[in-house]
């Protein structure tokens, strides 16, 4: 099922001549996609994910991955399963809540299947394949403001009841076993949360090119690394700094690093390519 633009842009105002092209060649390319002429559909959303580079908040993120979803579906008509799925997974990176992108990732996870590569597994990989990667970041900060607000009321209390002990030369009030349990909890849910953002702003893309060389350089002719196939995602580590930015220089997780073609990735976590050129 297609996902609509308008929805987002209700509160636009008129006068915002830049999300008015947006919504017109959404609704252009929406029109298509109903009529069945699945290419021209198809130009018409990367026209609109393109515009990225040359205007400012052309999408926000929601809007992003309502067109990215329409593009995976409108591949998977077109039997173009591995696009389908690079596509199906920058509409999830856009919008993890997004319902169409993950009804489409149930309903068509076997028709492709990405390729294994041997690698050492991060600490962030086992948290979330026991279940962090179903927490949101909301969902964090607010058990990370609940036990900041119990153990910050515990420890007042504990230091007034000192106090108190001290004024009346008492016995010792002691720091009970409670308190250690909240500021471990705190702990825990706040190095989560640390990582759950550290991982959601990482900027990463995913291949979406047939097959791909991994090169130890930018430029022509460089040495290869490896291959890396369609649906293979990367950690974007800088760009190179031509005028272009032809090359990106990427890293998978746990393995191998290098340079690849930024025409042949599909950016995951981000309505748009980063403009700038690094120098170093």
């Amino acid at each position: 099922m297609s996902q609509n633009l308008s929805q987002n842009n209700s509160e636009a105002s008129s006068a915002d001549t830049t999300t008015n092209n947006s919504a017109s060649l959404f609704e252009q390319a929406l029109s298509l996609q109903n009529q069945k002429k699945t290419d021209e559909a198809i130009a018409l959303y990367h026209k609109l994910l393109d515009l990225g580079p040359t205007k400012d908040a052309v999408l926000n993120r929601e809007q992003a991955s309502a067109v990215s979803q329409n593009l995976a579906i409108l591949y998977f008509d077109k039997k173009e399963s591995a696009l389908a799925y690079v596509y199906n997974q920058k509409a999830l990176a856009l919008d993890e809540r997004n319902p169409s992108a993950i009804e489409f990732q149930k309903s068509s996870k076997i028709n492709f299947q990405t390729a294994s590569i041997p690698r050492d597994i991060s600490m962030l990989e086992n948290l979330n394949a026991i279940g962090l990667k179903y927490l949101s970041i909301e969902a964090l900060v607010a058990c990370v403001a609940v036990f900041l607000f119990f153990t910050l009321r515990n420890i007042s209390r504990f230091l007034v009841e000192r106090k108190k002990s001290d004024l009346a030369n008492s016995h010792i009030v002691k720091f009970n076993l409670m308190n250690y349990v909240l500021i471990l909890f705190l702990f825990i849910f706040s190095s989560l949360l640390t990582l759950k953002i550290y991982d959601s702003t990482e900027l990463k893309a995913i291949v979406k090119s047939t097959q791909i060389a991994v090169q130890t350089a930018p430029g022509e002719n460089k040495p290869v690394v490896t291959q890396a196939e369609i649906g293979t995602i990367f950690k974007v580590l800088k760009f190179s700094n031509d005028a272009d930015l032809t090359y990106v220089q990427i890293k998978y997780p746990g393995a191998y690093s290098g340079w690849v073609k930024r025409s042949d990735l599909e950016l995951l976590n981000s309505t748009k390519w980063p403009v700038f050129i690094d120098k170093n």
